[in-house]
């Protein structure tokens, strides 16, 4: 439990304690929103693990596509612990708690060892704190430009894919990706057998 500084839509304060991410909205009454308030941005450590998997399980549920097997916690534990110790994973902290997080994981590149990328795995931001800033930027972008700025200082190329949700949801994530500096590489595809052929796109 934490103290939060919160208004209710009367303006009044609560500064009563409440539960951490995972009970929030169970507990928040309806129409209570946190004080707007500067967020940070910075690398977790280990102590931020269970956040990080708290917040990486909303991210998996609203993105992942539906021919993949559901989010394991048993494993995303272990595979969150190695990703923090190699300094690939960034928490945005406001009011003492995680409420974003980028994850990233590295990868090679089949033709040539030498190129290295690093790849999104799980970028989220709590919706009850996507109004809050890092100086003059949302934190969203924060955690982009972070994840930016690792990979230039470690030499790999950054792959921020955006695949799901609705036509337009995907439109503005293409634009708002795009707007920060990003090439567009192309769509990806995915096959999973359940999926009808369709002829003409066949021939």
């Amino acid at each position: 439990w934490r103290i939060g500084a919160v208004f209710d839509e009367f303006g009044r304060q609560y500064t009563g304690p409440l539960p951490d991410h995972a009970g929030w909205a169970a507990a928040a009454p309806l129409g209570w929103r946190p004080l707007l308030v500067t967020a940070i941005i910075r690398k977790a450590d280990l102590a931020d693990l269970l956040g990080v998997v708290a917040l990486a399980a909303h991210a998996v549920a609203e993105k992942t596509w539906n021919g993949v097997r559901g989010f394991d916690p048993r494993y995303v534990i272990h595979a969150v612990t190695d990703l923090i110790a190699g300094g690939n994973v960034f928490v945005a902290i406001a009011d003492n708690t995680i409420v974003g997080i980028h994850v990233l994981h590295g990868q090679g590149w089949v033709w040539n060892p030498q190129e290295r990328f690093l790849e999104s795995a799980a970028f989220y931001v709590d919706p009850q704190f996507r109004r809050h800033k890092v100086g003059d930027v949302h934190i969203a972008t924060a955690l982009i430009q972070a994840a930016k700025q690792h990979a230039l200082d470690i030499g790999a190329k950054l792959i921020v894919p955006v695949m799901w949700g609705d036509e337009r949801a995907v439109e503005l994530r293409d634009e708002y990706v795009h707007r920060l500096g990003f090439e567009y590489i192309g769509g990806t595809f995915a096959f999973d057998g359940s999926q009808a052929e369709i002829a003409e796109a066949a021939e």
